[in-house]
């Protein structure tokens, strides 16, 4: 992945940062998808989630680009995460 390459070479990121930044993603992720996926759903509704999941993609991209510290990149890849979150939405529209 090109933002592992960049990440190592500008922010001095090491293989033991990479490490750390999987786990925080998988927990993230599994705390969106298992948890917060449902609540959020009948919070917004379903077209204002795709929404919601949409300009979290636009902004985790933004902050991979915009990131002068690691802390930046958890930030970016917590968002990376609720932007997954549109998947099984996208998905479940897909077969209707």
């Amino acid at each position: 992945n090109l933002v592992l390459f960049y990440i190592e070479e500008h922010l001095s990121v090491r293989e033991s940062d990479v490490a750390q930044m999987f786990l925080v993603m998988g927990a993230v992720g599994i705390l969106f998808q298992a948890v917060l996926l449902q609540p959020i759903l009948v919070l917004l509704g379903d077209q204002v989630f795709l929404v919601v999941t949409f300009l979290s993609g636009t902004l985790h991209n933004l902050l991979y680009g915009l990131a002068r510290h690691k802390g930046t990149l958890y930030a970016a890849l917590c968002f990376s995460q609720l932007t997954k979150t549109n998947v099984p939405l996208l998905a479940s529209r897909a077969s209707q």
